[in-house]
């Protein structure tokens, strides 16, 4: 950044020495007519100035950013550094023409030392006009991340906001998308409840709802595959659609909505592993079930630990305790480790209770 001082410093002062030559210019005598007097009182001291300088610069924060600036956030940004830098301009000259006496302490370098003075300032200016231009472009990613990170807290504002930018309303019972359609966009929700279905054969299966401050879609924008699932609206909703590019933006940019991702992901994948845990244990109990109604009656010479370990390809222990928990239900009577009765309406209410279980969501 330091010879880009030197070059902005430079530049600087050579758009102001060539307004000053030209109004000294003859053709821009002080006798010659008004619109004369004007041009050269007005428009070549610090129209021309200004208006050079914000050409230039414009290319300079368009060209040198490594990230893609618009013409139209380089042209602002221009026109306020342009504007501090004339300011800066006429107050400087003011300082040093009349506080600074640099030619008592450097003597010979008091002309070098102003330049070096000058520079300092300048590319502060520049750098804090660069920082403007880096908030205007990422105002859509702020706002983003601003909401994502205050999920819970007081969102009415931004959620205004994001309603302007980003709104998009759905009606009751409108699908927002569809399981199977192709889009990488997340959904954020303003306003309403949203129900997750999955196709289940002829029926639907409901996976979970969502309301106000959460986020559904996040799967497929993060890794652009179909969706896994239908989103149906319960009630009218209003939700912020962020399409995926930008999402993978304030990813890279911040760690803290990232770090939020990955724990929502994780939440998830532990829910998954529970919900597999629990599915394992209800067909292992339905095992049981079936050869336990077909081995009836029992003999004192079955081994139903070591069969139905076999035939589930468990562990012993797993059965152990599978048969401990039918026990604890009603579901069969066991003496020494034996088993000795089968309740068939207990095991139906057990069936029937597993199945409104998996049924509902869970």
């Amino acid at each position: 950044m330091i010879p880009l001082g030197w070059a902005v410093g430079i530049v600087s002062l050579g758009i102001t020495s060539v307004a000053a030559i030209l109004a000294r210019q003859p053709f821009l005598a002080e006798n010659a007519p008004f619109f004369t007097q004007v041009f050269r009182g007005t428009f070549v001291p610090y129209l021309l100035p200004y208006l050079v300088t914000v050409l230039y610069f414009t290319v300079v924060y368009k060209v040198i950013p490594s990230g893609s600036v618009s013409l139209m956030s380089a042209l602002i940004g221009s026109a306020i550094f342009s504007a501090l830098m004339e300011i800066a301009k006429q107050f400087f000259t003011w300082y040093v023409a009349n506080y600074t006496p640099y030619n008592v302490i450097f003597g010979s370098l008091e002309a070098v030392v102003i330049l070096v003075i000058w520079v300092f300032y300048i590319a502060l200016i520049f750098l804090f006009c660069a920082e403007l231009i880096s908030s205007y472009q990422r105002r859509d990613m702020i706002l983003i991340e601003k909401t994502l990170l205050k999920a819970g807290k007081d969102r009415t504002r931004d959620d205004e906001r994001l309603l302007r930018k980003f709104g998009r309303t759905f009606a009751r019972d409108e699908y927002i998308f569809r399981e199977g359609d192709i889009g990488r966009e997340i959904f954020y929700i303003l306003k309403g409840r949203i129900r997750m279905e999955k196709g289940a054969g002829q029926t639907r299966k409901v996976l979970s709802e969502a309301g106000p401050g959460e986020y559904i879609g996040k799967t497929a924008a993060l890794i652009s595959t179909p969706r896994t699932a239908s989103a149906r609206c319960l009630e009218a909703c209003s939700i912020a659609v962020i399409s995926g590019d930008l999402l993978h933006d304030i990813l890279r940019a911040n760690g803290e909505v990232a770090l939020l991702m990955l724990k929502e992901f994780a939440n998830r994948l532990r829910d998954t592993d529970a919900a597999l845990e629990e599915l394992a244990l209800s067909w292992i109990r339905l095992l049981v079930i079936l050869y336990l109604l077909h081995s009836r009656p029992f003999s004192e010479e079955q081994t139903v630990i070591e069969d139905l370990a076999k035939a589930a390809g468990r562990e012993k222990a797993e059965i152990e305790e599978t048969l401990a928990t039918l026990e604890r239900s009603g579901v069969l009577t066991r003496r020494d480790g034996r088993v000795t009765g089968f309740n068939w309406e207990e095991a139906l209410r057990l069936v029937d209770r597993q199945a409104a279980y998996h049924s509902s969501g869970n």
